[in-house]
């Protein structure tokens, strides 16, 4: 079953500008600098932080216990990447078990074959400090003295541990960057000259200026010719959270608007080129696009923009790439006759998701179990169809892009795109399912949620349809339910729309 990767994407915005994640917990610390502390080792020598600064460009500092199956996991791993970076790296690893004894822990090390530095966090606190709430929590102190990364839990392979120290290295990292979660592969690929950059422009009226971002993590845009489009191209093809961009200042004055060609060969919904205007994206593209044309009005003054392709971890399709071409600014009436070449896509006033099919009743949970489902399921409407497909509408507000939102349908792992879905005559976005029945697939139930975005994550920004073929699968979800929770389950009709 597919389930889609909503937080641990990596976001071009987390980068170039600045945006944050950390609310609370240890990761409300990233940012902060780590004051100096000092700990024997089971080696015997004493790690203080001041020297491991002066002498490495990162301190990884490791939480953990040796009754921790998650910690032992990943120590093997720990153990690859520092043998490879113990020059440029330091690593430490603290247990917060008061029961493990610098004798068992030197038994520990040498039975598991670990060579970095280990000692107890009973001498240092760090553990109270961060607020740790589960182990192995670790974390990086840059060379700047700031925590620039926290995580909590195991990391799965080497490979990650040195996709994080490589991002801390280097005579590039001039400032502190801030991550909760797993840095992206840093880039292999030279970025290109900026004049070859300025190549792809359509007209040289200096109103666009191409450059290479200059923050870290960043894959490049690379010139490339396609199907007679001197182009751009996207060069993060299968990195899984990564993003490529390239950069435009763009001058603009009243009513001129931003042109450009693109071309689009990626997973749907999911992996997109983005246009971000000062900040805020003001449109994506995904799945298959052949060459197309889009303009975004601007407003007048100097905009700074980015065209990203941003990847999460999960699937790849098509070519897994984004092409760029004949980027420029349109004024007057041939910025009016480009905006009137758009398209106009079906939108209301709320984000809705409402059943068609033309026998389907509403209904409502009742009993002990009743607030489970909530739990589970979340706010859902519930729905009894009488049909053996799932006939839905979803409506977008104006301010949602179709490019960006989906349906998904959790017990077949299908991801529907919004934009897709579009029927023939534009005038709305139509969801069909195929329906799990008991006698059919063994689950008497059926669940779609639509989402507005890849990034939507409480329970106000997505909207799900609890539904049944009939009310004999009603009946039998309500059975399955009390005899797996001893509570009682009920259902009646709440009527239709």
């Amino acid at each position: 079953m597919r389930i889609p990767r909503l937080l641990s994407v990596f976001l071009v915005l987390a980068i170039l500008f600045s945006v944050g994640y950390a609310e609370q917990g240890p990761s409300s610390h990233l940012g902060e600098t780590l004051p100096d502390f000092e700990v024997a080792t089971i080696s015997g020598e004493v790690f203080r932080l001041s020297d491991a600064l002066k002498e490495k460009e990162a301190v990884f500092i490791n939480l953990w216990a040796t009754w921790c199956p998650p910690c032992r996991a990943e120590f093997p791993y720990l153990q690859e990447a520092w043998e490879r970076y113990q020059d440029r790296v330091s690593v430490i690893a603290l247990s917060v078990e008061p029961g493990d004894t610098d004798e068992k822990l030197i038994s520990f090390a040498e039975e598991n074959g670990l060579t970095f530095l280990i000692g107890s966090d009973t001498e240092t606190g760090l553990n109270e400090a961060m607020g740790v709430t589960g182990i192995p929590t670790s974390l990086i102190v840059d060379r700047y003295g700031c925590i620039a990364w926290i995580d909590v839990g195991a990391q799965p392979d080497a490979d990650s541990f040195c996709r994080l120290f490589e991002a801390f290295l280097g005579d590039d990292y001039t400032e502190t960057v801030l991550w909760d979660h797993l840095p992206p592969k840093q880039p292999s690929v030279p970025y290109a000259d900026e004049a070859e950059l300025n190549a792809i422009l359509d007209g040289d009226d200096g109103k666009v200026v191409l450059h290479n971002p200059s923050q870290r993590g960043i894959w490049p845009m690379l010139p490339t010719e396609s199907d007679g489009h001197s182009a751009l191209i996207s060069s993060n093809a299968g990195i899984d959270d990564s993003a490529a961009a390239v950069c435009a200042t763009v001058t603009a004055e009243s009513g001129d608007v931003l042109a450009f060609e693109f071309r689009t060969s990626t997973e749907a919904a999911m992996d997109l080129l983005s246009i971000v205007i000062d900040g805020t994206v003001a449109k994506s593209f995904g799945g298959e696009h052949s060459w197309s044309f889009w303009a975004l009005p601007l407003t007048e003054g100097t905009h700074e923009i980015v065209f990203s392709y941003e990847k999460d971890g999960s699937y790849y399709e098509g070519d897994d790439a984004v092409w760029i071409s004949g980027v420029r600014v349109l004024s007057g009436e041939e910025a009016s006759q480009a905006l009137a070449l758009l398209p106009v896509f079906p939108s209301g006033d709320a984000f809705t998701f409402r059943v068609r099919n033309e026998n389907a009743y509403s209904i409502t949970f009742s009993g002990e179990a009743a607030s489970l489902l909530t739990e589970y399921y979340g706010n859902t409407q519930n729905w009894i169809l009488s049909d053996d497909t799932l006939i839905a509408e979803v409506v977008l507000r104006a301010d949602m892009d179709p490019e960006a939102a989906f349906a998904f349908n959790q017990y077949d792992g299908t991801l529907m795109p919004i934009a897709y879905s579009l029927n023939p005559d534009c005038s709305a976005y139509i969801i069909t399912s195929l329906i799990n029945t008991a006698t059919s697939t063994g689950l008497p139930h059926n669940l779609i949620s639509a989402y507005p975005d890849r990034f939507a994550q409480n329970e106000d920004e997505i909207i799900s349809i609890l539904f049944f073929a009939d009310e004999t699968n009603a009946d039998y979800f309500t059975k399955m339910i009390e005899n797996s929770t001893g509570l009682s389950l009920s259902w009646t009709p709440t009527g239709g729309e």
